[in-house]
């Protein structure tokens, strides 16, 4: 996609995105991943990602508590 079109994104889509970048930024990461996409995405608990995970038992703080041992298990670098 060239630099000069830009692609639309839904109210929902772009509060996750912001959501992403929080989450970043309080787990003190440096780089954007989708882990914080996805616990930007578990906040807006009407959007259809919360509702589906939601329905199978899984929760904002089961996936970061997750990514939290996944830290601590691998080693830097």
């Amino acid at each position: 996609i060239p630099d000069d079109r830009k692609i639309p994104y839904s109210p929902r889509a772009k509060n996750a995105l912001v959501r992403a970048r929080k989450e970043m930024r309080r787990l003190g990461d440096i780089h954007l991943g989708t882990e914080h996409v996805l616990l930007g995405a578990l906040h807006d608990e009407h959007g259809m990602s919360a509702r589906i995970l939601a329905g199978l038992g899984v929760s904002a703080a089961e996936i970061e508590d997750r990514l939290n041992q996944l830290r601590r298990e691998t080693p830097p670098g």
